[in-house]
């Protein structure tokens, strides 16, 4: 049998500062230092996993992971 295991998921959002809200108030999650990059990210930990958050105008496809 094959594990599957995963380290983050990525999600695009069209208001990076109320999605964060959304998930810190419905799953109390943890939020953890984030890279400085040339769009807006806030990274969360959710049980063993993470879930990065982007504000990238860019078309999901291809930034979501």
């Amino acid at each position: 049998m094959v594990g599957v295991d995963y380290t983050h998921v990525t999600i695009v959002a069209d208001d990076i500062e109320e999605t964060a809200e959304f998930y810190q108030d419905v799953f109390d999650v943890e939020e953890l230092p984030t890279p400085n990059w040339d769009v807006p990210v806030r990274w969360f930990r959710i049980g063993n996993g993470q879930l990065h958050l982007l504000d990238d105008d860019s078309a999901p496809a291809a930034v979501s992971h």
